[in-house]
């Protein structure tokens, strides 16, 4: 069976860390295990990835810090 292909863009890592929020943080962190465990295909651009760049130090380390 062919892996489901997905482009993954910000908001998906935000909601990782999403406290005020406790719900989305939850499908959030039960979407990367199944991510860790080769359920689907990632991709993220360059712009996804120079977005993060450009966020404030600790949030950009915690974004762009390998969760999957």
């Amino acid at each position: 069976m062919k892996k489901l292909r997905l482009y993954l863009e910000k908001s998906t890592w935000n909601f990782y860390f999403a406290d005020d929020t406790p719900e989305k943080k939850e499908i959030t962190i039960r979407f990367y295990e199944k991510i860790k465990r080769g359920e689907y295909e990632v991709f993220i651009s360059d712009l996804v990835i120079a977005e993060m760049n450009r966020a404030g130090s600790k949030k950009k380390d915690k974004l762009l810090t390998p969760y999957i």
